[in-house]
């Protein structure tokens, strides 16, 4: 077998709108607006450093189906110069860029090669005449596509490398819409020699032998994605498979937790704020910060008021290349003093059995969600931000207790 060198990459989400985050400054906030440009840009400078064959694009290449001039025209720059390399690029669309939107058409460079819908597809990649690879996948030609394709995969044939590109769902993830869902085994029962994945943001290795890998997304987009995102360099070869990880996001989330029961003071907490900000500062990088507080806290009544000046002191000046600006400081934490037998009697008790059932807030807001006029402009809140909003609230009816 011929050794060949690509680049998995997916979910790249070109033009993402970073929804409900326009409250960070203006120019933390633009900066997050370009990052998934940035990023892709130098997933293509490694490319070009690596030397590639070609790359895979394996889905989710634009944030919507309706896809932005401005997104199209920046990966259409990025797709040319892969070309003047001489580098091939396999690119599948998923559930948010299906072939079933509205864009503009553009004219595109002869190294791009687009999967279509319906059925799986197998393209050759030639290197130096001869048929190096062959590379089978399928664009969603609408948003939901909800049936498993992978008896559409032919098992591999012959003394050639064979690539499986899949935008869809394994068994066992949650937190994505189940589209195109698969099972492990039925991929490996393909015997290819590798299995480039998307549409799960967060990077995973599902088998080694063969590999069968999401890459996750190259740049994330809110809280819950922390951590390095970028996409795989993966060189096939007689031997088999060798891959590793390159980074790539230009703002990358961070979460930390702060155990309060070593904090006795608000000045100690000032303290360790500012030590936990500068051990996650990265060159070049900007960061965007989660602050945890939990455990007992014996300023636990006082903290309220004091977060508020915590967030702006933590701010100051946090404008550079290399920001790390605290997005949001969650109080997790509960009184010293608490008693946890008296939590759970009476009132109180009422209180805790009401906040643990969330479906009164679904009644709550129907009404709303279901207005003719409001409803175009709301979305339903999504289940970590209602477990957020209760946790809130409980953690304000503590203060509350507590104070009286």
């Amino acid at each position: 077998m011929m050794m060949i060198t690509f680049i998995h990459c997916a979910d790249l989400h070109l033009d993402s709108p970073f929804k409900g985050l326009k409250g960070l400054p203006k120019s933390i906030f633009d900066r997050l607006q370009e990052s998934t440009f940035a990023s892709f840009s130098r997933l293509t400078d490694a490319a070009i450093e690596e030397k590639v064959d070609f790359m895979l694009i394996v889905g989710d290449v634009f944030d919507g189906d309706m896809r932005s001039l401005k997104a199209q025209f920046r990966f259409n720059k990025e797709m040319e110069k892969l070309n003047k390399y001489g580098i091939t690029v396999f690119v599948s669309h998923g559930n948010h860029d299906h072939l079933g939107g509205q864009w503009t058409d553009l004219d595109w460079p002869e190294n791009v090669i687009f999967f279509a819908g319906n059925n799986v597809q197998q393209v050759p990649f030639i290197k130096n005449g001869v048929t190096a690879a062959l590379i089978h996948g399928f664009s969603y030609e609408t948003k939901a596509v909800e049936e498993n394709r992978t008896s559409q995969y032919p098992v591999k044939a012959g003394d050639v490398h064979h690539i499986g590109m899949l935008h869809g769902q394994a068994a066992g993830y949650t937190g994505h819409d189940p589209y195109a869902p698969f099972l492990l085994q039925e991929l490996i029962s393909k015997n290819y020699d590798y299995w480039a994945l998307g549409h799960i943001h967060k990077r995973s290795e599902l088998s080694l032998q063969p590999p069968v890998c999401y890459s996750g997304n190259i740049q994330g987009r809110h809280k819950n994605e922390t951590g390095e995102k970028g996409a795989y360099v993966v060189t096939l070869n007689e031997n088999g498979a060798e891959s590793r990880f390159i980074p790539t996001c230009d703002i990358i989330w961070k979460e930390i937790i702060l155990d309060m029961s070593t904090v006795d003071r608000e000045s100690d907490l000032l303290n360790k704020c500012l030590i936990f900000k500068e051990e996650m500062r990265e060159e070049s990088r900007g960061v965007l910060l989660r602050v945890i507080l939990t455990g007992k806290s014996s300023i636990f009544l006082s903290l309220s008021a004091f977060l508020l000046e915590l967030h702006d002191v933590l701010n100051e000046e946090e404008n550079g290349e290399d920001f790390v600006y605290v997005h949001e400081i969650i109080n997790d934490c509960f009184p010293a003093d608490a008693d946890g037998n008296q939590s759970n009697t009476g009132f109180w008790s009422d209180v805790q059995q009401t906040l643990e059932d969330s479906s009164w807030i679904e009644e709550t807001l129907g009404d709303l969600y279901h207005h003719r006029q409001a409803a175009k402009y709301l979305d339903r809140l999504p289940e970590e931000e209602m477990k957020e909003l209760i946790k809130q609230a409980e953690n304000e009816l503590l203060q509350e207790r507590f104070k009286s």
